[in-house]
């Protein structure tokens, strides 16, 4: 008899990323784990991208949004969806990735399969197409943050802390959600499997992306971090984004790259002026939010681990693989 596998669901949330969707999907459904299915979650995009989707990848299921959700709302349409069909791991992706190692998926499963407290395993990011390093053995890595471009989560433990907060609309959101699993107990791994992602391949560069990257950096740290942290963040900010020779911006870090632009130092003063306003304006439904959250975390602590019931596949059931 086949070994079955439990039943993974794959998102992919696409908004009018036409150049991306079909290399990203292409390469998700060359992945040989034997109980997957791929849904595209077209996030209101400004052409036909289910009609695309469907045209090219028969097997592949589609959901469009009638608006743009921003990639928290996209998300979390596919991972309730998932839920409902019963998904024991749900994997979340960016349009803008391909897969390097189709063995991606068997040895995330595998890791989690094997440790019920681990929650999200990420992936090693490449940014060149033409980068060939595939590890003979991949390992996994204890860590307290994963990039988001490409996560498998446990989908019980989204159950038990929830699910994306939409707030956030793109950015900063896979950082709450991961701090509310460390909250609750679970721990995060990091797989040196490669996966490309071209970064900014949808939202690109633009005040919007900046002011809501300074936005939900204060936000987030409102929820997760003392008053005195969130004074110091702004700072940074104001260092990273307004000075002419920025002391602490990191080499590389997207997200400080996004906030600089092209460096017009007066108008992202004025974007990080509106950024704060934002938040004092939102500070008591942040800390409302911040307080539910704590408390779902505290009781995902203290509730006894009840392990998944597997069930013998059925005939009927169109997931013929999964238990």
């Amino acid at each position: 008899m086949p070994e079955y596998r439990p039943f993974v669901r794959v998102v992919v949330v696409t908004y009018s990323g036409r150049r991306f969707i079909e290399p990203c999907v292409a390469s998700l459904v060359n992945t040989p784990y034997p109980a997957m299915r791929v849904l595209v979650v077209d996030n209101g995009s400004t052409y036909d991208a289910s009609a695309v989707v469907r045209a090219r990848f028969a097997g592949v299921d589609v959901e469009a949004l009638s608006t743009n959700a921003g990639f928290t709302g996209g998300a979390n349409a596919g991972i309730r969806r998932a839920m409902a069909e019963r998904a024991r791991y749900i994997a979340v992706f960016n349009d803008d990735t391909e897969i390097r190692d189709p063995r991606w998926l068997d040895e995330a499963v595998d890791r989690l399969e094997a440790d019920r407290r681990l929650a999200a395993i990420g992936f090693r990011m490449i940014e060149s197409a033409d980068d060939p390093t595939v590890p003979d053995d991949p390992t996994l890595t204890y860590t307290d943050f994963l990039n988001g471009f490409a996560l498998v989560y446990r989908a019980d433990a989204l159950a038990k802390v929830g699910l994306y907060d939409e707030t956030y609309f793109v950015y900063y959101d896979e950082t709450d959600l991961q701090a509310r699993l460390l909250r609750a107990g679970y721990t995060l791994g990091a797989l040196d499997t490669p996966i490309f992602h071209l970064g900014e391949g949808t939202t690109g560069a633009s005040e919007r992306g900046a002011f809501l990257e300074m936005r939900n950096s204060i936000r987030y740290s409102i929820k997760h971090r003392s008053s005195v942290r969130t004074v110091a963040r702004i700072l940074r900010i104001l260092d990273v984004a307004c000075s002419p020779r920025s002391l602490f911006a990191i080499p590389g870090n997207h997200g400080d790259a996004r906030m600089r632009g092209d460096s017009r130092l007066w108008s992202n003063f004025l974007l990080l002026v509106r950024a704060i306003a934002w938040n004092v304006a939102h500070l008591a439904e942040t800390t409302r939010t911040a307080r539910k959250e704590r408390q779902r975390a505290r009781a995902a602590v203290d509730a006894p681990y009840r392990p998944p019931r597997h069930r013998k596949p059925r005939a009927r059931n169109r997931f013929t693989n999964v238990r």
